[in-house]
């Protein structure tokens, strides 16, 4: 059976949150455009609030209105920020639940088989690109078109730790990561090895200032992650083959058995308990391909 293009659970999840979160940040933005449009109108200072109020959404006091156009550029600042640690936080969610996967089958290859020991451990921010690093040596495991990804992965991971532990102040690293010749390079060569019609918004840093990040950085990671997602999902499955998905897929039936109206998405494809019982049984179970839209 052809496994090359299916994806694991995890590496699903992470697609999935991929277009939920480029969709909510966009619709985010969009909001902020229109608001600044409306503010460019010059409408009366109680206008907003006005509108604000009838709607019912805001909590608590007006906010200082004394500068709306530089309100409006802090808030748009800020979605990037944010954007980038939700980022890395659904990263860090992807690593530990496929190594929960990877740790279960391996667990019951017993009788002389490799019992792989559970790693328990919670990936630490602050070095999670080591813990990437250490994932892909632990399984053997390479990254495609490194030279070009590495060194941008770095510039957003040393991002998140300057945003997450400095007020988003830039540290001597990523002011560092943000001139080097490797990312110089990586730039160059962006849009021939992504196929993106443009390279990350990635600009020099210096040291002691504040990041200006938008909206861009934040869904240009999220596509980076989700690359790497994909592709440490697909040797995965080289891993663990048809038998591996299967055993996870009734896991996680099993897992979910106490809902009434649960079916068991696998994939792209639903099934029910009793199909995926009888497929179980028969080996007849298709694992639905993976196909970016």
């Amino acid at each position: 059976m052809d496994l090359i293009s299916s994806v694991t659970e995890a590496g699903l999840k992470y697609h999935r949150f991929h277009e939920v979160f480029s969709h909510v940040i966009k619709t985010n933005v969009i909001g902020l455009i229109i608001l600044e449009q409306w503010v460019n109108k010059d409408p009366k200072p109680d206008d907003l609030k006005k509108i604000v109020y009838e709607h019912g959404g805001l909590w608590g006091g007006m906010p200082a209105w004394n500068d709306p156009l530089e309100s409006i550029a802090r808030a748009t600042a800020d979605l990037g920020l944010h954007g980038v640690v939700r980022v890395f936080s659904a990263f860090d969610a992807f690593m530990q639940e496929l190594e929960a996967e990877l740790d279960s089958y391996a667990s019951r290859q017993c009788d002389g088989g490799r019992s792989a020991e559970p790693t328990g451990e919670r990936i630490d921010e602050e070095a999670q690109g080591g813990a990437l690093e250490r994932l892909l040596q632990r399984r053997d495991w390479t990254l495609p078109d490194a030279k070009t990804l590495g060194p941008v992965f770095q510039y957003y991971r040393l991002s998140r730790n300057c945003i997450a532990h400095r007020n988003g102040i830039v540290s001597r690293a990523l002011e560092a990561a943000s001139t080097s010749v490797e990312i110089n390079e990586a730039l160059s060569k962006w849009v021939e090895t992504t196929g993106h019609t443009s390279p990350p918004p990635i600009r020099p840093l210096t040291y002691g200032e504040p990041l200006s990040f938008t909206h861009k950085d934040a869904i240009f990671l999220s596509d980076l992650l989700r690359r790497y997602a994909l592709d440490i999902s697909r040797q995965a499955i080289e891993v663990i083959g048809f038998d591996g998905m299967v055993y996870l897929q009734r896991n996680d039936i099993l897992y979910r058995r106490h809902q009434a109206r649960t079916r068991c998405r696998v994939l792209f494809t639903s099934f029910s308990p009793l199909d995926l019982a009888r497929a179980i049984e028969s080996r007849t179970l298709r694992i639905p391909q993976f196909h970016k839209h």
